[in-house]
């Protein structure tokens, strides 16, 4: 099984069951920053509140810089902008970002 395989399962069985997160890819399903939010709160709850999310796609932007925030609270750079995920979505790039979180946490 391949790095990137094994990394998405760790995060699905860290993010899948919060409302509205479904991550069964490195791409459009961050695109929202639910599951950033969430794969955050999983580990450190007292970060962010995840149930006061906006869980409307209008509210992307907002959820990510939420989540950067967050990453930036707990030392872990951010190598992201919130603009890039919502308009490219690119999965390697979301994985550099979620690699660096788990090395972090």
């Amino acid at each position: 099984m391949s790095s990137s395989k094994n990394l998405l399962i760790w995060v699905q069985s860290n993010v899948n069951h919060y409302p509205g997160v479904q991550v069964t890819n490195f791409g459009k399903c961050w695109a929202d920053g639910l599951a950033f939010c969430a794969l955050i709160h999983a580990c450190r709850p007292e970060l962010l509140d995840f149930n006061s999310l906006d869980k409307d796609p209008a509210s992307a932007l907002t959820n990510l810089r939420i989540a950067f925030t967050a990453f930036k609270q707990m030392g872990v750079p951010a190598l992201l902008d919130a603009e890039d995920v919502v308009e490219i979505q690119e999965p390697k790039s979301i994985q550099t970002q979620i690699i660096e979180y788990v090395s972090f946490r």
